[in-house]
């Protein structure tokens, strides 16, 4: 038969006691973890954001800057009747040499 004097009973409170606190401290390191975590998913989409952000900004002021420079717009049309591949033109000019005649 168990023995109830008081020093069995203070080292089995004792004993529970740790074994309480011991439990405390797995749950708590267990939410921290899981805190953390979260922290650190919301930080990379912040700085992901920024860059992003970033990124717009820089290039806005790029297009600004050479918006303000000025400069010759290159459009290319294609026509219809024309093929879609046609080395033809490229083989011509390269059959020309050197020359460029430039008309303004």
């Amino acid at each position: 038969m168990l023995n109830a004097s008081p020093i069995s009973i203070g080292l089995l409170v004792r004993a529970n006691v740790g074994l309480t606190a011991f439990r405390v401290a797995a749950v708590q390191a267990k939410v921290f973890e899981k805190t953390l975590e979260e922290v650190t998913d919301r930080q990379e989409q912040v700085v992901n954001e920024q860059a992003r952000k970033s990124k717009a900004l820089r290039q806005k002021v790029s297009q600004q800057a050479a918006e303000a420079q000025g400069g010759v717009d290159v459009v290319v049309e294609r026509s219809e009747s024309a093929p879609a591949n046609d080395p033809a033109p490229v083989a011509n000019a390269n059959a020309q040499g050197n020359k460029v005649d430039l008309e303004v």
